[in-house]
């Protein structure tokens, strides 16, 4: 719960270059196991900071012999993102998004922390269904490397490129005047 406050404060201090204030908070679907929590704000017409928190994997395990661990997982990233108008209420989005991840894995006899960073590039449609509301579907292909450390013998770096789905959007918009 912290880090969501936290995170709050960051976006609403964050000052602004842009005359207008305007600020979207939203969720971001991939899967009904995880969704990231989304804030954005204007810096200019049709191109906004975003910034995404994601709280996932959090797993506690009870194996056999009473074996106990625990996971935990979370990313945030920050962006920018611009936005076209391809029609009436329809924007096409697109924009870099560089994101670091953080993991946990402990039991009795082992702990691990791995750190993920990792760059993506934000691609999606956008429909205003009003003023203050809209939906968005969303891609973000990204390349990312894993290092993991902990009472393993060895470090682990880790390469990849995640193309994790596409994700549903639902953002309010409003105005702080």
């Amino acid at each position: 719960m912290r880090t969501y406050f936290a995170f709050a404060l960051l976006f609403m201090l964050t000052p602004l270059t842009a005359q207008s204030d305007i600020r979207e908070v939203g969720v971001r679907f991939n899967n009904f196991d995880n969704f990231n929590l989304l804030l954005k704000k204007q810096i200019d017409e049709n191109t906004y900071r975003r910034y995404g928190l994601l709280l996932a994997n959090v797993n506690l395990l009870v194996g056999e012999n009473d074996v106990r661990a625990a996971q935990f997982e979370v990313s945030a990233s920050i962006g920018k993102e611009r936005r076209r108008d391809i029609g009436n209420d329809i924007q096409f989005v697109t924009g870099w998004q560089p994101s670091i991840g953080l993991g946990l894995t402990a039991s009795e006899s082992v702990t691990c922390v791995s750190v993920t960073p990792g760059i993506g590039y934000l691609l999606g449609f956008q429909y205003n269904i009003s003023d203050n509301f809209y939906v968005a579907v969303e891609a973000i292909p990204s390349v990312n490397f894993a290092l993991t450390v902990g009472d393993i013998a060895a470090a682990r770096l880790q390469a990849g490129i995640s193309t994790a789905g596409v994700g549903i959007t639902a953002v309010y918009r409003f105005v702080k005047e």
